[in-house]
C-alpha cells in the first residue's frame, strides 16, 4: 500500500496509528480502577494489575508500544497516548486527585510524574525478556 491511499484514509500518522491502538485496545478486558481509592497502596496494585492485564490479553500491544516509544523520540511524545480511553493512564489523574483530597498524595505532588512513573515501571516489566 503506497503512503497516498493511507493518507487518504488517516490525516497522518498520528490519525493511523490511533485508531489502530484503539482497534487494539476495544478487544481487551482488564479490571477498572476505583473512582476513589481508599488509599495510595491500592492505587498503585489496581494500575498496575490494570496494566499487565491489559498486555496479558493482548500481546499485540506489546509491539505497537515498542514502536511507539522509537516514535515519539521523533515527534516528542505526541503519540504516546489515546487519552478519552477508559484503558489510558490519562484516567488515572481523577483517582489520583482523590487521593489528594484525603491526604493520602501531598497536595503540591506532581500527578503526571507519578502516572509516568508507574508507566515506566510495568513496562520494564513487560520488556524484560529474562522472563
Amino acid at each position: 500500500v503506497n503512503q497516498t491511499l493511507i493518507f487518504h484514509h488517516f490525516e497522518n500518522k498520528q490519525k493511523l496509528w490511533e485508531r489502530v491502538k484503539s482497534n487494539l485496545i476495544a478487544k481487551i478486558q482488564a479490571p477498572p480502577l476505583s473512582a476513589e481509592p481508599a488509599t495510595l497502596k491500592q492505587f498503585v496494585k489496581e494500575a498496575i494489575e490494570q496494566r499487565l492485564a491489559i498486555y496479558a490479553n493482548c500481546p499485540e500491544l506489546r509491539k505497537l508500544v515498542g514502536w511507539q516509544k522509537l516514535e515519539s523520540a521523533k515527534t516528542k511524545h505526541q503519540i504516546a497516548d489515546i487519552p478519552s480511553h477508559a484503558l489510558s493512564p490519562s484516567q488515572w489523574l481523577k483517582p489520583l486527585q482523590h487521593l489528594q483530597q484525603i491526604k493520602q498524595l501531598k497536595s503540591n505532588q506532581d500527578l503526571t510524574f507519578i502516572i509516568l512513573w508507574l508507566v515506566a515501571s510495568v513496562d520494564v516489566l513487560i520488556d524484560d525478556d529474562l522472563g
